[in-house]
C-alpha cells in the first residue's frame, strides 16, 4: 500500500509543474509578478485537496476496507478497487483492479463487488439522496 502513496508524489509534481507551465500561457503578460498570486490561489488548494484525499482514501482503504473485507488477496484487490472509485469513479476502480490481477492473479469476488457496488449501488443511493435534498429545499 505504501508503494501506492509514494507512486502518487510524482504525479503531484508533475500537476504542480503543468499548473506553472499552462499559467504563463492563459494569463495575460502584464500578470508578471502576480503570476505567483494566482497560481498559489487556484492551484494549490486544488493540490491541497488532492493531496487531502489521495491521504484519505489510503487510510480508509488500508485500515477499513482491507481488515474489514478479511485482510487476505481479496481484500488487497477489494481495496485497491476502493482507492480508484473514491479517486475518481468505477472506470478507475477497474483500472486498478485490472493492474493488480495482471501483475499476480485474479480476483473473482473483487470483480464481482467492485462493479456492482460502484456503478449499480452507488447510482441508486445517489439518486435517492438527490431527491431528498431537491425535496428538503
Amino acid at each position: 500500500m505504501l508503494e501506492a502513496l509514494f507512486a502518487v508524489v510524482p504525479i503531484f509534481l508533475i500537476i504542480g509543474m503543468g499548473v506553472l507551465l499552462r499559467a504563463r500561457d492563459v494569463l495575460p503578460e502584464s500578470a508578471g509578478a502576480a503570476l505567483g498570486v494566482y497560481v498559489l490561489k487556484l492551484a494549490l488548494p486544488l493540490l491541497i485537496l488532492l493531496a487531502g484525499q489521495t491521504l484519505l482514501m489510503f487510510v480508509f482503504a488500508n485500515f477499513i476496507v482491507f481488515r474489514v473485507m478479511g485482510r487476505d488477496y481479496d481484500a488487497a484487490v477489494i481495496s485497491s478497487g476502493v482507492c480508484g472509485f473514491g479517486m475518481g469513479a468505477t472506470p478507475n476502480a477497474m483500472a486498478n483492479m485490472q493492474a493488480l490481477c495482471e501483475k499476480y492473479a485474479p480476483s473473482v469476488k473483487a470483480y464481482l463487488l467492485i462493479p456492482l457496488v460502484g456503478s449499480l449501488f452507488a447510482d441508486f443511493i445517489n439518486s435517492l439522496v438527490t431527491t431528498f435534498f431537491i425535496n428538503f429545499i
